[in-house]
């Protein structure tokens, strides 16, 4: 049972056995079981809405069709279980919209839309089977309950943690595209449970506090609309390169300068060390907050190596 509007309304959900059909829910055999669950039996409860549902787990083989796009449920269905179907779907259309927007605006490649089945499409499929998982586990919670199999149930609910815990799952993703400029070496071990900020190309942009203006600000707030470069604090060169673009290009392309007396001040001085540069190396990040290229050093030409990036992930 799950509650709505906070006090006398309430969501209820029954498991439909293969042997039962819709018709043996009627108003009064659910009404007696809520009695029965809770234990009340003359609870005065009245039937609002009733209707039939099935979990699934399922992902669309293409999530593009020329100018159709499938985002959210469309794309994907996940079993309730850990709440991650509309984090996903939200995702999704985060995903596409800046690449949608770039296309249009820009005159990015066309490739570029394609680019968000390859990123999202994985990640779909690696949380429905946790979902899946955690689905499993609550029929073999419920079964021990009915057998009063008490070994059993202290382990599942033991393990029951894992449908809540997943911060590495909901934010410690990384996308694989040609969106992305992958590097060669490019190894890590996400943890389901466990968030570990890196600005290894397709992770998500890591949170720092900075300042701005003299007001406090998170890197997070950077990324909307544009590309924009994070260079070390000698990275002058960087910023000329950007510039350089932008201009020449036509390219929405903004940068900042972190340092003591850069563009964004870093009072905690911690900035370099998470986003794994030195102080001369840059990160680009994309609309959506997620790296796309990475220099832990100067390039020796610095404007031909950003025109590479972008040529290769447009």
């Amino acid at each position: 049972m799950f509650t709505a509007y906070g006090k006398n309304r309430w969501i209820v959900g029954m498991h439909l056995k293969p042997e039962n059909t819709k018709e043996d829910f009627s108003d009064d055999y659910c009404i007696s079981e809520i009695r029965r669950v809770l234990d009340i039996p003359n609870l005065e409860i009245k039937i609002i809405n009733k209707n039939f549902w099935t979990m699934a787990a399922q992902v669309a083989n293409q999530y593009r069709h020329g100018k159709v796009f499938l985002v959210g449920d469309a794309a994907h269905r996940l079993p309730p279980t850990g709440g991650l179907g509309m984090n996903t779907g939200i995702a999704d259309a985060h995903n596409l919209a800046w690449k949608l927007a770039f296309v249009l605006k820009f005159n990015a490649s066309d490739a570029l839309l394609d680019t968000y089945f390859d990123e999202r499409a994985p990640i779909a499929k690696r949380n429905i089977e946790w979902s899946t998982e955690n689905a499993k586990r609550f029929f073999d919670i419920f079964k021990a309950i009915q057998v009063r199999d008490h070994e059993t149930l202290k382990i599942k609910l033991v393990e029951q943690q894992k449908n809540l815990n997943y911060a590495g799952l909901d934010l410690g993703f990384i996308y694989h595209s040609k969106a992305v400029q992958s590097e060669n070496d490019q190894v890590i071990s996400i943890l389901p449970d466990k968030y570990v900020p890196t600005t290894l190309p397709g992770s998500r942009a890591p949170y720092v506090q900075l300042i701005k203006d003299g007001r406090t600000i998170s890197t997070l707030d950077l990324f909307e609309i544009d590309y924009t470069l994070l260079v070390g604090a000698d990275g002058h060169a960087w910023q000329a390169a950007a510039n350089e673009l932008a201009l020449t290009k036509s390219l929405p392309l903004k940068n900042y300068r972190i340092a003591i007396d850069g563009d964004l001040i870093d009072p905690e001085n911690r900035w370099h060390e998470i986003y794994e540069i030195t102080s001369t190396g840059a990160v680009l990040v994309r609309p959506d907050g997620h790296v796309a290229w990475r220099s832990k050093e100067m390039a020796s030409v610095p404007v031909k190596t950003l025109l590479e990036v972008f040529q290769g992930g447009k």
